[in-house]
Order: structure tokens, then sequence, then C-alpha cells
């Protein structure tokens, strides 16, 4: 209730009938909440009007294992540490995380044979994205490492990266 100024009356309690009153009109203007399947699980979930053409999971759970599936059935390339990463966790020389180097693939389907533990695919102009098989050359570990150890050498690198 408001005095005459139209500020509220402190201690002044509404009765239960207004109460109800107003409960009972927010029930008829309120909307029942739309109803939407699941894409993954196909459970039935309601969802907010704003959300109804966008919602498509019932929980956060069903949505990584939507993703989970989609990216299983159709590996998207990633780059890390420098090199292009695939999801193949059948692959030979995969990480633990079931990722294999696109080099490393690709090398083996142009030799026709599988990788040695001690062979390295070396990139030979030296950008680790170009995973042209034109660009690739299989060696041996050592004979790798003493390849660019004698680049570095003459480029004056040790010098620079150890002082």
């Amino acid at each position: 209730m408001r005095d005459d100024k139209g500020k509220f009356i402190k201690g002044f309690k509404p009765s239960q009938e207004s109460i109800d009153r107003l409960v009972d009109m927010n029930k008829k203007r309120a909307k029942p909440h739309p109803k939407i399947h699941c894409i993954f699980c196909n459970k039935e979930f309601e969802v907010f009007h704003y959300r109804k053409n966008t919602a498509k999971f019932c929980s956060p759970s069903c949505r990584s294992s939507h993703t989970a599936k989609k990216r299983s059935e159709n590996p998207i390339p990633i780059k890390r540490s420098k090199y292009m990463f695939i999801k193949n966790k059948n692959y030979h020389r995969a990480n633990k995380q079931g990722y294999a180097k696109i080099c490393d693939m690709v090398a083996e389907e142009k030799e026709g044979r599988l990788l040695k533990e001690n062979e390295i695919v070396h990139h030979i102009d030296g950008n680790k994205l170009n995973d042209s098989p034109d660009n690739l050359q299989i060696m041996d570990r050592i004979e790798h490492d003493r390849m660019h150890t004698k680049e570095r050498w003459a480029n004056g690198e040790f010098y620079n990266r150890y002082v």
C-alpha cells in the first residue's frame, strides 16, 4: 500500500486474497515451455522461448558426446608444435592422445612402407606445414641431426643460442 505521495508504507502486508489474484494472473499470462528432442539421445526436453530455434541438446554431456563422435568421423587437421596433426588412434606412430603427424603418413604413402623407429621425415624447404610428397624426405635420425647441426654452425646460430 502507498501513501498520498506514492511511497510504500512500511510494515504493510498485502492480503492473501490479493496475493492469490496476482499468482493466478501470472499463471494465465505464462506460456508453456516448448518441447524439443535432443539430436544425440532423442530425449524430449523443455527450453525457454528464446532458445526454441537454437537448442539442440538436452545436456552438456550430450553436446560433448555428439562433438566427439563428429570429430572421430571426420577428423580435422590441427597445428601443434609447428607440425600438422590429425586424429588417428590406429596409426602406429600416434601420440598418447591419438594424434599423428600428417607428414609421417604422407611419407609412408609415398615410399609404400612403414617408417622405422629411428627414421624422421625431413621437410626439404624447411616449412613444417608443407606436407606435399615432393617436399618430404625420409632420413635416419642421426643423419638428420648431423645435417641440421652443420647448417647451424654454418649460419652461426650456435654462438647466438648459448651466449
